[in-house]
């Protein structure tokens, strides 16, 4: 803007959500012409308070009772209410004062990842989960990539699609196959079935968060800059990667 402008970053390493918001209000007071909202990981920091049925106990998926993929689904929607609540309340806080521009992040998909979750089934199903996954890494290694999709799908008919080791496989299957879309959709589910446990802090915003983002954005007249949109045309195999930074 020819020096006519001043940006001012008031961003905090590990801000929670409420941090946001009360950081959002304080800063008024500044008189912005814009404001950029971008933030990762700290969504999830808010659900771990979410109630759960007691029958989910340590949120295992187990054979007496508890579903993870019910929890799974319990928690997309509690982060998807968290989502659109955050992106409503700093709109408003900024209505008829600021233009708001809301960074929607993304991962790294392709070179960094957890170790991956074995789920506990029960009735003695855990023994042909290890076996198939046994013959997933088989095939993986074989570079038998057909063999690697059919063995992914009977490992998530057996976990009820809780684990990420058949959708990363999947994904990297699709990549080695030359389909980068096909690729680009497992891996996001590798990294977004994680949700359910809490085992792990995963430090990344699940696609029901991006998608709340999103549409909440929309509907509250504010700007967005796309990140899951736009990086996979930057990364050097089509998959947001190392490259991308």
């Amino acid at each position: 803007l020819g020096g006519q402008s001043e940006v001012i970053d008031l961003a905090r390493t590990g801000a929670q959500i409420e941090h946001i918001l009360a950081t959002a209000a304080s800063s008024r007071c500044l008189r912005p012409d814009a404001v950029v909202l971008f933030a990762g990981n700290n969504w999830k920091y808010s659900l771990p308070a979410t109630p759960a049925p007691p029958s989910w106990r340590d949120e295992t998926l187990t054979g007496e009772g508890g579903s993870a993929s019910a929890l799974l689904r319990h928690r997309e929607s509690g982060l998807t209410d968290i989502a659109r609540r955050v992106i409503a309340g700093f709109c408003k806080i900024f209505a008829g004062s600021a233009s708001v521009i809301v960074v929607i992040p993304e991962s790294n998909l392709l070179d960094w990842h957890c170790q991956a979750l074995a789920p506990v089934l029960g009735e003695g199903r855990e023994r042909q989960w290890f076996a198939l996954d046994e013959r997933l890494t088989e095939a993986m290694r074989a570079g038998n990539w057909s063999d690697v999709l059919q063995i992914a799908g009977q490992l998530q008919e057996l976990d009820d699609g809780v684990s990420d080791a058949s959708y990363r496989a999947q994904g990297l299957a699709y990549l080695e196959l030359g389909k980068p879309d096909e690729a680009l959709t497992y891996l996001r589910r590798a990294r977004d079935v994680r949700l359910w446990t809490s085992k792990v802090d995963p430090p990344w915003l699940p696609s029901c968060g991006a998608a709340a983002i999103r549409e909440m954005a929309s509907e509250c007249g504010a700007h967005d800059v796309d990140l899951p949109d736009i990086l996979p045309a930057h990364g050097r195999s089509g998959i947001p990667d190392a490259s991308v930074f």
